[in-house]
Formats: structure tokens, C-alpha cells, sequence
């Protein structure tokens, strides 16, 4: 059996190396193509092709990491010659959260058919229109804004599409050291702020005691 395989190259870097043709600036160029086959069952929601990752686990039981989906998503048709004007397609990211030998991967992270990325949903569009919704449930918190650096702030910015510094238009950030919040607008200025005491400042860096 073959250790590594390699197409389009004689020097396989990987268990299988795929190189494609030269690229084109600012062009993406496909160089795997997983196709799903043509079937008359075919048209149907969630059918389609994926990647599944595989290996064992600390008992050697062998174990499906994960996996990568493109899938149907919406469908109107399955008898028009031309194509099925309804057709619509998603991406869908799986991980395992364990337990016994034999458990699948669940869907963590959609991107729809719009460019929505729904994380903990996999119907982004159901909630208020916009690209990314974060879903949880209970008592769990919805995003973490973290600093890998310790005692340093972390930022959350609003931005336009102007160029330069002045894209900015607005932020909130926690400063870690003084423990206080602060709330920019206008360009990325500070308007108001509340200290580690619960005080207010509003037009002022220091909080109003």
C-alpha cells in the first residue's frame, strides 16, 4: 500500500497531497472537488457531501472527531430539467462534545445560503436579521471578549466603512487594571464611563462620584 499519495505533484508533503495549477492574483482556484453523485433521492433538505475527521481516542477506541457539511438547504423542484430555481446551501461545522464510543458530532456553527453564521443555531435567519448570531440557552454567556495577556484590556470597536483611523466610530472596553468601563461614539472618543465602584461618568474619563 501506498504511504502518501500525491496529485499533481511527485513529492507528497501529507497521507495526500493535491496541488493544483498555477493561481491567478486576487482568484480562487478549486483543487478538490467532493461530489455527492446524482441520485433521484437527492432532492431533498440536508442532502449533501461533507469531510468527517476521524481517529481514536485515549482507549484506543476509534472516534469521529468532527466534520465539515455543505448541504441543501431549500428546495422547490425535483423535476425541472434546467435546475431547481428554489436551491438554496449551507456550510455546517460539527464537533463531538464525548461520551460513549459511538457518539456523533453535533452541528455547532452554521454559515446559511444569505452568508449568516449562526453559532449554537443552526437558523441564524430566524432571529434579528444580522451576520452572526451567537445562540445560547440558560444562564450561558452569549460572547467573550478576551485578552490572552494578562491584566490587559479587551475592546469591542464599531467601525464604517471609512478609511484610516477614522473607521472607528464608536467602542466599548474594559479596562482590566481600574476595572472600569468605557463607551466611545464619535470617532472613537470616550463619552461615558463607570468605574469599579458602579460610578458614572458621562462626558468625563473620570466616573462621577
Amino acid at each position: 500500500s501506498l504511504e502518501s499519495l500525491g496529485i499533481g505533484t511527485a513529492s507528497s508533503a501529507t497521507k495526500l497531497h493535491v496541488m493544483g495549477n498555477s493561481s491567478v492574483r486576487n482568484t480562487s482556484v478549486s483543487t478538490l472537488t467532493l461530489d455527492a453523485g446524482v441520485s433521484a433521492l437527492n432532492p431533498y433538505t440536508n442532502f449533501g457531501t461533507g469531510i468527517d475527521f476521524k481517529g481514536t481516542d485515549y482507549s484506543d477506541a476509534v472516534r469521529n472527531y468532527g466534520g465539515i457539511y455543505s448541504i441543501m438547504t431549500g428546495n422547490t423542484s425535483s423535476t425541472t430539467p434546467a435546475g431547481d430555481a428554489g436551491f438554496k446551501s449551507s456550510l455546517t461545522f460539527h464537533t463531538n462534545t464525548g461520551g460513549a464510543s459511538g457518539t456523533n458530532p453535533t452541528e455547532k456553527m452554521r454559515i446559511d445560503s444569505s452568508g449568516n453564521v449562526g453559532i449554537g443555531t443552526s437558523s441564524p435567519a430566524s432571529y434579528y436579521a444580522a451576520p452572526l448570531v451567537v445562540a445560547t440557552s440558560g444562564d450561558q454567556g452569549g460572547i467573550t471578549i478576551a485578552n490572552t495577556t494578562a491584566n490587559k484590556q479587551g475592546m469591542l470597536a464599531f467601525a464604517d466603512g471609512t478609511a484610516g483611523s477614522d473607521r472607528y466610530s464608536g467602542y466599548i472596553d474594559y479596562n482590566h487594571s481600574s476595572n472600569a468601563m468605557s463607551f466611545g461614539t464619535n470617532g472613537g472618543l470616550e463619552q461615558m464611563r463607570i468605574d469599579a465602584s458602579g460610578n458614572v461618568g458621562i462626558g468625563s474619563s473620570s466616573a462621577i462620584t
